[in-house]
């Protein structure tokens, strides 16, 4: 499953600042908490453009691709998301993006690390949305890419993460086909790549606990 688990610490005033500052975005009107092993089925905030303005609110995470779907998903590939019928229309009039500021993944030892760009730095994944109508029971899913740089190393597909820039053009509604590959192709890199603790693969366990070194030594 890839991308399954992100993180999102920073505290409900950071957010406020950075949806303010970088998209115009006042009195987002929901509450955050630090997040350290955000998981499937749970509310993440998500930024769209109405065409007039970006919004901001929290949806579900899995995208529940139509009525013979068994169960949502949580990734679309970028590189078909256009083509398959499951997520076309989404992708062509319902972009989005979820804010974060890392994700975690398991190599082939099944060692889980925590990869980010630096610091505590809020970035976008690209993603798209199931509903039309934008209410808290719309469903989203992560756009993936093939790994790239020292991500193969770990696993071989990645979350799309967007800067500043990036998540606006990749937002915007009357993009083509074109400026949309062009945005997906040039993204952040990963650079951190920090080994967490197993207790991250229960989402029940959403602390910071999770990095502690010490916790390594007690199994």
């Amino acid at each position: 499953m890839m991308c399954g688990r992100f993180t999102l610490s920073a505290d409900q005033a950071t957010i406020e600042t950075y949806l303010e500052e970088n998209f115009n975005i006042t009195s987002p009107g929901f509450h955050h908490e630090p997040r350290y092993n955000i998981a499937p089925a749970q509310p993440i905030i998500t930024l769209i453009d109405d065409g007039s303005n970006f919004r901001a609110g929290k949806l579900l995470w899995g995208h529940q691709g139509g009525a013979h779907s068994s169960k949502p998903f949580i990734n679309a590939r970028s590189e078909t998301v256009h083509e398959k019928k499951t997520f076309k229309q989404s992708f062509l009039t319902r972009r989005c993006v979820v804010l974060a500021d890392g994700f975690y993944e398991w190599d082939a030892s099944k060692t889980p690390f925590h990869i980010h760009p630096g610091g505590h730095t809020i970035f976008a994944f690209a993603a798209i949305y199931s509903s039309p109508k934008l209410s808290e029971g719309s469903q989203v899913a992560l756009l993936t890419k093939a790994s790239d740089g020292d991500m193969a190393t770990v696993h071989s597909r990645m979350p799309i993460m967007l800067d500043i820039k990036g998540a606006k053009a990749y937002m915007t509604r009357h993009a083509s086909m074109r400026e949309l590959q062009e945005t997906l192709t040039h993204t952040l890199a990963p650079r951190h790549f920090t080994p967490v603790h197993p207790m991250v693969g229960n989402p029940a366990n959403d602390s910071p606990a999770i990095f502690s070194v010490n916790l390594f030594n007690n199994d």
